[in-house]
């Protein structure tokens, strides 16, 4: 069985939802109830198939979750670096994943493709017709190691170091820096010809605090660009954006944003 949301669930369905999502591997932001809560840049129908069953002692359970958009001719659920289903790790995948698929259907009747990506292989989705492709995949860390142990890991230290004995600084950002950093990611979006929202767009996307977090670096008072996490506590962090002042690189903030960011993640 399956259940199509268009909107935020109600408070049994929630419960439900993340008590799946705490035994699932390797869980992002986007498979948690906080997508609906995302302003969304582009005029497009975000969904979630949440896969369910009816236990013995009548209490409905959430067994797995897809989250996704609807283009109009196009279903995509997540990005290759970023997949947007989840599975309960203690119930049987093929059973999830043959709920999942029928609500996927079900949506796409009249769509010309269905894209879903996966952080390992699916074979009931094989069976039910989907073509498989094999991709080359996105790096992650294991943030369970610790700070210190996942710094020492790393091949070359050498421009975190340099940004630091360059007076490079990090810091979560403030209200105040939001209203600093738009501007950076407005020339920034403008020259790579990506979409660019407002600044109470971002003001709100960086008020959930509970699933995303905006680094910003400065050198000598003025800030030099910033980066973005999103994450699910307990399951992924993803390295979502950076935006940064061209005149800068030479300093290597970004290095530092990143590392900033990854300390933060581990602890």
């Amino acid at each position: 069985m399956y259940k199509i949301l268009k909107d935020y669930p109600d408070a049994p369905l929630e419960r439900g939802w993340r008590d799946m999502l705490s035994r699932a591997a390797r869980p992002g932001h986007y498979c948690a109830p906080e997508f609906f809560l995302e302003p969304r840049l582009e005029n497009r129908q975000g969904f979630a198939i949440l896969g369910i069953e009816t236990e013995l002692s009548g209490r409905t359970a959430v067994t797995g979750v897809a989250t996704g958009y609807d283009d109009g001719a196009q279903i995509r659920c997540g990005l290759n670096v970023s997949p947007q289903i989840a599975f309960d790790g203690s119930r049987s995948q093929p059973e999830i994943s043959a709920s999942l698929i029928d609500g996927l259907l079900s949506i796409g009747r009249k769509a010309q493709l269905i894209s879903v990506y996966t952080w390992e292989k699916c074979p009931a989705f094989v069976a039910r017709g989907f073509r498989e492709r094999p991709d080359m995949g996105t790096v992650v860390v294991d943030l369970s190691k610790g700070p210190e142990a996942v710094f020492a890991g790393f091949e070359s230290k050498r421009t975190i170091r340099a940004a630091l004995r360059a007076g490079v600084t990090v810091r979560e950002a403030s209200d105040e820096d939001i209203d600093e950093y738009y501007p950076i990611l407005a020339e920034w979006s403008r020259r790579k010809g990506q979409p660019c929202g407002s600044l109470q767009h971002y003001r709100q996307l960086f008020g959930l605090r509970a699933n995303r977090r905006l680094f910003v670096a400065f050198h000598e008072g003025k800030m030099a660009g910033g980066s973005v996490i999103r994450f699910l506590p307990g399951g992924i962090v993803e390295y979502a954006a950076n935006s940064s002042r061209p005149e800068f690189q030479n300093l290597r903030p970004n290095d530092l944003l990143m590392w900033t960011a990854i300390e933060w993640a581990c602890k």
